[in-house]
């Protein structure tokens, strides 16, 4: 079965990420429009990289594709060498459990408490003590630790994005997908959740592709890529900038006091 990205034992690098030809349609009344039209993109291990663009540009279509919550019509996405669009049902599931998802809204369940939304995403394996106690580091990081036991329904909007950081870290991910994470928070909730993603992705050394339509926001990326009506934009001189690797690294981030993760 294919492996997850980030699965398993913690990872030293992050997914690398070759998108080839990439098309994919949507219905717009009675005709098909090209949401991804032809695009091409390569995303180094470890990168962090922003892809920036107006309503409609084809960004949260890309992220869908690149998570396999979607397939293209047209074009290949390569992850870690696994053909994405390739993969059946359940190879797709097993797939799309080792990717960080993170969005706009933060899709936690209300009814759960914020432990068991972050622990959500593993649920299916056996959640044994230590993936609790990795569930409880995690809020502690995002300090969203004294609300371990509130239900999901009673946090604020802030709070919310904040678990679903937590959550998004959960699986050990190598490759984190971020649609307009700061996106109907307030500016400093907004700025609190690209803080903890910045840091997550130095302590961690993920790939991160963050979508926004905000330029400041896409600004905190090592490489921006622009998109218009589904297809990349000639970058300016001043993007074209050379992102410096991320630190080695931190086994911490995901131990358990007195036990190996």
């Amino acid at each position: 079965m294919t492996r997850p990205p980030g699965q398993g034992s913690t990872p030293d690098h992050g997914a690398r990420v070759i998108v080839t030809g990439l098309v994919r349609r949507l219905p717009q009344g009675r005709v098909l429009v090209p949401a991804v039209n032809g695009l091409s993109i390569t995303v180094e291990s470890g990168e962090f990289v922003a892809l920036l663009g107006p309503s409609g540009a084809g960004k949260t279509t890309l992220m869908r594709l690149l998570g396999g919550l979607d397939r293209p019509d047209d074009g290949n996405i390569l992850v870690d060498d696994v053909a994405v669009e390739r993969l059946p049902g359940r190879a797709a599931a097993h797939f799309r459990s080792g990717i960080g998802f993170l969005t706009e809204r933060s899709t936690l369940l209300d009814y759960l408490s914020a432990l068991d939304n972050v622990i959500l995403p593993i649920s299916a394996s056996r959640v044994d003590f230590s993936a609790r106690m990795r569930a409880r580091d995690l809020l502690e990081r995002v300090d969203m630790g004294h609300r371990a036991g509130v239900l999901a329904g009673r946090l604020s909007s802030g709070e919310r994005q904040r678990v679903a950081v937590a959550r998004a870290m959960i699986s050990r991910p190598r490759l984190v997908l971020a649609d307009e994470p700061s996106g109907g928070l307030d500016s400093a909730s907004a700025e609190e959740i690209l803080r903890l993603l910045t840091d997550f992705h130095h302590g961690y050394g993920m790939t991160l592709v963050l979508a926004t339509s905000d330029s400041s926001v896409a600004s905190i990326a090592s490489r921006l890529i622009r998109l218009r009506d589904g297809t990349i934009t000639p970058a300016r001189s001043a993007e074209r900038r050379r992102g410096t690797p991320p630190p080695a690294p931190v086994p911490r981030l995901w131990a358990v006091p007195g036990q190996e993760s």
